[in-house]
């Protein structure tokens, strides 16, 4: 079998000899293999920058009624507190209020299900990612 070869050495396309397919196929796999070693190595240290996200300090608080809601002042964020949570999150000690920063990208939603928690009277789930915003706990996800 011979297959359209194009020599460094030659201006037009030649043929390559059986040793010449041989050492290109060899060649191939052996990128294949470096490159499939190489993904693995990526999603490896991928998977472990995920895993050191420090989830030590990240709260759920389940079940909870929506005490305050407040508009963004000067700093970007929605701010809010639930009914009997005193820490929001162990990042922020000793303060009750959640934030969700007007970049988040599901802000919108999130402020929509607050609002309509708020007015009636739905118990909805917070939990955070051990990240201040706007110098509160800032709302990784919520949900009813």
């Amino acid at each position: 079998m011979q297959i359209p070869f194009r020599s460094i050495r030659s201006a037009g396309p030649r043929f390559a000899t059986a040793y010449e397919f041989k050492a290109l196929r060899a060649l191939q796999k052996k990128k294949s293999a470096m490159l499939a070693t190489f993904n693995r190595h990526v999603f490896a240290v991928a998977l472990a920058g995920l895993a050191s996200i420090s989830s030590a300090n990240a709260a759920s608080h389940t079940n909870k009624q929506v005490a305050d809601l407040l508009a963004p002042d000067y700093r970007p964020c929605t701010f809010f507190q639930l009914q009997g949570v005193a820490e929001a999150d162990p990042v922020n000690p000793n303060n009750p209020w959640f934030a969700v920063p007007n970049d988040h990208i599901g802000y919108d939603e999130i402020v929509s299900m607050l609002i309509t928690a708020t007015t009636s009277q739905r118990q909805i789930t917070v939990a955070t990612n051990g990240n201040l915003a706007c110098g509160h706990a800032r709302v990784f996800q919520l949900r009813y």
